[in-house]
């Protein structure tokens, strides 16, 4: 078989070096893998590592982990099952051929999947249970809850499942730790359900909320929001998409019982993350480490100079839309009591009143934010400094992505940076946005210099300057410095 580029290309970088001392057949064995997986790093294409797969025998293992790691649907689960033991419409899908003797799965057919099947790690559920790219002809009907022909196709994979779950017996996937809800149609919900059982550690919910009122669209969001009640064993949410429907966000908070729930890392990136419920019933969560609140996805940076505008920012306003002067009043003394890493993306004075609420205990923070005025930054930055009054002596690592809002990040907020020299900083991220032409604006070396004296500890220093049009960032200075 003649090799591809992809494999002449890998074995060339695998060649055994020389050494000044004779390397065993052991240790040559592990460089060699080594470097395989340093190649296989840099090559993300299921194509690409199908033919290194099948192009050298030192890739098989390597890359036939790598293409199940990560189904981005039930395609490939369904091509392992034989077509006798699936429904008519699921025919085309299977590449094990039918036994006409038999009426179910043989003792062959389950030795296929129990080969294949603990490779998934991760399963990717859309509105179509098979992808994308099913063979319906009507498929402009494809992104509609009223598609009777594609409801069917997902009621026949479901059934094909729970027909594989009853004979395998147990978990049908024992290695699957995330699940991605691109859709919660009851139909994928429950197929998330039979997947899933107790090993699934973290959720992933993406497009939140439908367009419209239809009382089918919540509860297709309960179903969805259920599964984190139902699975307890969750550590990681991960909530994106638009507001949702009201019904929606009171099944969530409801399902973040600090009793039951063992969450650990919170990311939600839609305009919930102002939810004043939502915030109240994070806070109570004792095992809570890691928190992400962006209510920027769908508007960056247009509407996050004031609260007031970001809150009717979308087309159905948040009822519970928490103002930045209400953070202090409803964090307790013991909110958040083990939150360490803290991201948010929003106004300026929401990021500085988190901070001032939580952030004397945090040894991670990264703000990404617009900014009003030059003044406006100095009382972000002494919130950081001193949250609380005290002076901060956790915060390790510091991120700031500041964007400027006519001119109000200027030359003269360099200076403003030596207040952080108080802390004790590992790293620090500093990446300042302009709409225009940023030649003129340069980071001193003196202010540089001094911050570094300042943090004996420093490992990692990234200070960037870029031009943003729209959505395009174009690189105008970056500095970087690596102890």
């Amino acid at each position: 078989m003649p090799r591809t580029q992809e494999a002449t290309t890998a074995m060339m970088y695998a060649e055994p070096t020389t050494h000044e001392h004779p390397r065993t057949a052991g240790q040559r064995i592990i460089d060699t893998f080594d470097v395989l997986c340093l190649i296989l790093d840099r090559v993300h294409d299921r194509p690409s590592l199908a033919r290194l797969a099948r192009s050298h025998t030192a890739f098989f293992d390597l890359c036939t982990k790598r293409i199940w790691a990560s189904v981005d649907s039930l395609r490939p689960l369904v091509a392992l099952l034989p077509k006798h033991a699936l429904p008519v419409s699921l025919w085309p899908f299977s590449l094990v051929e039918s036994k006409l003797s038999n009426d179910g799965l043989c003792d062959e057919d389950l030795i296929r999947w129990r080969i294949y099947s603990p490779l998934v790690k991760a399963i990717s559920l859309d509105f179509c249970l098979l992808g994308n790219h099913a063979p319906l002809r009507h498929f402009w009907q494809f992104k509609t809850t009223h598609s009777a022909r594609l409801n069917e196709l997902n009621l026949d994979v479901l059934s094909a499942i729970l027909q594989l779950r009853a004979r395998q017996g147990g978990s049908i996937l024992p290695n699957l730790r995330q699940a991605v809800l691109k859709s919660y149609t009851p139909t994928v919900c429950d197929t998330a359900r039979a997947l899933g059982d107790t090993n699934v550690t973290r959720l992933c919910i993406h497009k939140l909320g439908f367009s419209g009122n239809e009382p089918e669209d919540e509860r297709s969001e309960y179903s969805a929001f259920h599964l984190v009640a139902e699975w307890r064993q969750l550590k990681e949410i991960s909530i994106l998409g638009n507001e949702g429907t009201i019904g929606a966000r009171a099944t969530l908070i409801s399902t973040l019982d600090p009793e039951v729930s063992h969450i650990e890392s919170f990311e939600v990136l839609c305009k919930i993350a102002r939810s004043r419920g939502l915030l109240i019933a994070l806070s109570k969560l004792d095992l809570l480490q890691k928190l992400v609140i962006d209510d920027t996805s769908q508007n960056w940076p247009a509407k996050m100079l004031d609260d007031g505008v970001l809150c009717h920012a979308y087309w159905r306003p948040l009822s519970d839309f928490l103002n930045s002067h209400e953070v202090k009043d409803i964090l307790g003394r013991n909110s958040f009591a083990r939150l360490q890493n803290l991201t948010m993306a929003s106004t300026l004075e929401f990021c500085a009143a988190m901070v001032t609420a939580v952030g004397s205990q945090l040894t991670s923070l990264k703000i990404a934010t617009t900014l009003p005025t030059t003044q406006d930054l100095q009382a972000l930055l002494g919130a950081i400094v001193r949250p609380k009054g005290d002076t901060n002596k956790v915060l390790k690592h510091l991120s700031l992505i500041i964007r400027d809002n006519k001119g109000s990040f200027c030359d003269s907020c360099w200076c403003m940076l030596y207040a952080l020299r108080h802390l004790d900083l590992h790293s620090f991220h500093l990446e300042g946005r302009y709409e225009r032409d940023c030649n003129d604006y340069d980071l001193a070396d003196d202010v540089v210099s001094r911050l570094i004296f300042e943090w004996p500890n420093l490992s990692l220093l990234h200070l960037e300057i870029v031009r943003q049009d729209g959505w395009t960032v174009y690189p105008n200075f970056v500095r970087r410095y690596r102890a």
